[in-house]
């Protein structure tokens, strides 16, 4: 189970990457807000303070076990000319019957 501790610690790990890619220039100048004009904020948690059993599960996004901050991307295994087996990150396409 998650702890109060452990929570906050999560968040200051956030925050501090957050920082360090704003400083780089790596997070998109783009105005976030709902319809209604409220800030959106880049990430949501359990209020400060607050122990919340959910983050066992969740984790903070670019941390385990968050699927929102897997980098990795799905690879489809497509036949290859040979017959043979081949990774591949999109599928194939049809070329064309002309040319």
């Amino acid at each position: 189970m998650s702890s109060h501790d452990d929570v906050e610690a999560g968040r200051r790990r956030w925050q501090q990457r957050y920082d360090e890619a704003l400083a780089k220039g790596r997070v998109r100048d783009a105005d976030f807000t709902t319809l209604s004009g409220s800030e959106v904020q880049p990430v949501y948690g359990p209020p400060p303070g607050v122990d919340d059993p959910r983050m066992d599960r969740i984790g903070w996004p670019g941390s385990t076990p968050s699927p929102a901050g897997s980098t990795r991307r799905a690879t489809a295994v497509a036949p290859g000319p040979s017959g043979s087996s081949r990774a591949s990150a999109a599928p194939s396409r049809p070329t064309s019957a002309t040319g």
